[in-house]
């Protein structure tokens, strides 16, 4: 077993990962209220549009240099001499750094021709330059800390993270308390300074884990050829896959609607994000991955990869499931008190975005095990089908976000198809349990419909809480869980997880 990626050691990391991502959760939420009463729709729009394409910009321009350090650097860490990891981290992290100050130094130079494609007007487009160092430090710094999450550094890279929006938070008050305006300019300005600072803790934290790591017993040369195959490969489908990324979206909406639709779209998306950025494949996708790829070559290490898949796909479910129930019967009154009565009637399309979610996440898991089983190639050819779905949701957008946002999942739902059908070819007998995903579905929808009985003749608080109800009784039923799913969570989180989800698993014979 590796002495790095331990049982021991993941069960920590979990702790480590749900403190820090509670932590986060509630100081992105409180930001974005902040923010969203702060600015006009206009101004909101416009920030919201440059924090979504700082944060793509990783993925657009990582030229497969980030998915190299978390494909391999769980490999290297156990096999590699001390001297080739510290060169393989300075490498990869210096091209890195200098793609972004390239890729910055562009964006300044045409930022304004960039903005006036999108509907900023003169006044705009010289407020928000502070968005620039944005472009910059943001990605910057989303390296390094998903580096850190590859060695299972959770402690560190969710402290680094929680910094962030708490910053942030901190910043815009003291700016209140000052007696100043918090306009879209000095607001920029504080995200910049703060992001910043967090970059350099976390470059800290990295030194201090990397001096941590003890070296191997015996050591291997790096695999420099299969990181170039797969960089080459991940560039491509990343580069092609950031079509479908969030500030990527708020682009084409703001260009064929308004930066009012867009901000609007951006706030909804805000909100699908405090979903989805809690959803076990990317809440434990950093803990996952280094754990798959450190025993993928093991005895029975498919088997555990089928059984990891499953288990995250069906929690993903349940609980998109339920969030989605929960907008189902009061999206519009949560949309408007969370907006501050600016965006009225936005609950249909936020119950559309979190439903996606359902397909999106899925991506996510397929994606994970696409790279450990080093079929990157189909990754980059499905790629394409990203930048299609953007152009299709150009040419939709005049019909409403409504259709927009279904039309966005398009090109991800497809390509889902495809990656699941390689799966099974290459391994000749990969299998995710889509029946047991089949029964959430159903007794989601079930208890969706009795709940909406159920508003018609009592009420909203009734109806949820009677669709919650059932759903817990239509669970325990269908008993969508496998037995062999609950042991990983036995070993990876305790036993007190395992035995609240045993009434809804199911024991199947081999």
């Amino acid at each position: 077993m590796s002495s790095t990626y331990t049982a021991a050691k993941l069960r920590r990391s979990v702790l480590h990962l749900l403190g820090g991502r509670a932590v986060q959760a509630l100081c992105r939420m409180l930001l974005m209220l902040v923010i969203v009463r702060l600015m006009t729709a206009e101004d909101f729009g416009a920030y919201m549009l440059a924090v979504g394409v700082s944060e793509m910009l990783l993925q657009v321009f990582s030229l497969g240099i980030l998915p190299v350090g978390q494909r391999f650097l769980p490999q290297i860490v156990d096999t590699a001499a001390p001297a080739d990891l510290r060169r393989f981290m300075r490498g990869i992290a210096t091209v890195q750094f200098a793609v972004l100050v390239l890729v910055t130094w562009i964006i300044w130079s045409y930022w304004a021709a960039l903005l006036s494609y999108v509907g900023f007007d003169a006044e705009q487009i010289e407020r928000t330059r502070p968005a620039i160092w944005l472009m910059l430090f943001v990605p910057a710094f989303r390296f390094v800390a998903d580096l850190l999450e590859a060695l299972l550094a959770q402690g560190k890279a969710q402290t680094a993270r929680a910094l962030m929006p708490l910053g942030r938070l901190i910043g815009i008050s003291l700016l209140l308390l000052a007696g100043a305006e918090a306009s879209l300019e000095r607001i920029l300005y504080i995200d910049s300074g703060v992001t910043v600072v967090c970059l350099i803790i976390a470059w800290a934290f990295m030194f201090g884990t990397l001096r941590g790591i003890s070296p191997p017993v015996a050591t291997q040369p790096l695999p420099v050829r299969a990181m170039l195959r797969h960089a080459w490969h991940m560039s491509t489908a990343d580069l092609l896959g950031a079509a479908s990324a969030p500030g990527a979206i708020r682009i084409v909406l703001a260009n064929a609607l308004s930066l009012v639709d867009s901000g609007l779209f951006a706030f909804l998306q805000s909100m699908q994000r405090l979903v989805g950025r809690y959803l076990p494949s990317v809440l434990l996708a950093g803990l996952v991955r280094p754990m798959m790829i450190s025993r993928i070559g093991k005895k029975n290490g498919l088997q555990l990869v089928e059984r990891a898949t499953a288990l995250m796909l069906k929690l993903n479910l349940l609980i998109i499931s339920a969030c989605a129930m929960l907008i189902l019967f009061a999206g519009d009154w949560i949309v408007n008190v969370a907006s501050g009565g600016r965006f009225p009637q936005a609950g249909d399309t936020l119950l559309i975005m979190v439903a996606i979610l359902g397909i999106t996440s899925q991506r996510q898991v397929l994606e994970m095990l696409m790279q450990i089983l080093n079929q990157t190639h189909i990754l980059r050819a499905t790629a394409i089908l990203s930048p299609l779905a953007l152009v299709l949701v150009s040419l939709v957008a005049v019909y409403g976000l409504n259709v927009a946002c279904v039309v966005s999942a398009s090109g991800v739902f497809v390509a889902n198809i495809i990656c699941t059908a390689r799966l099974r070819v290459v391994t000749g007998h990969f299998r995710s349990d889509w029946g047991g995903n089949a029964r959430i579905v159903v007794a989601a929808v079930t208890a969706a419909g009795l709940g909406y009985v159920v508003q018609e003749k009592i009420g909203t608080v009734s109806a949820m809480f009677a669709a919650g109800l059932l759903l817990v009784l239509l669970m325990a039923a269908v008993k969508p869980f496998r037995f062999s799913e609950l042991g990983l969570i036995d070993r990876g989180i305790g036993k007190f997880t395992t035995r609240a989800l045993t009434p809804f698993a199911r024991l199947v014979p081999k």
